[in-house]
């Protein structure tokens, strides 16, 4: 009986965390790659520069849509009016919307010659 309730506790767990985990997938826990702007963008970070990623969300009147958005130079995906959406998706990692922080937005300076594992 034991066995069973802890295997039942880890699968509960594996589900709910299943929707956090995949936007840390990519680079680790504990590096941050997506926050809020106080002028309601979401801004997702360690992207392929200057490529179109898919944007799916749920607007707050439960409203489903997607739209492409093109990252700048330096990998950064910024989705205008986003911190708004009940959820969101970025290159089909969902983002936690209700956990990510909200930061100013550094503007983008890309060095030039810098090879990342995004620009090999």
């Amino acid at each position: 009986m034991k066995s069973l309730a802890i295997v039942t506790a880890l699968a509960v767990c594996s589900i709910t965390l299943g929707h956090i985990m995949p936007v840390f997938a990519q680079i680790g826990i504990g590096e941050q790659i997506a926050y809020k702007t106080k002028k309601g963008q979401v801004v997702v970070t360690k992207l392929k520069p200057k490529q179109k990623v898919e944007v799916k969300y749920q607007n707050q009147k439960g409203k489903l849509g997607n739209r492409n958005v093109k990252t700048n130079a330096c990998g950064e995906a910024i989705i205008s009016k986003a911190a708004q959406f009940q959820s969101l998706t970025v290159d089909n990692q969902a983002i936690p919307l209700s956990s990510i922080p909200t930061k100013e937005h550094d503007r983008c300076k890309p060095r030039q010659g810098l090879i990342t594992p995004y620009n090999k």
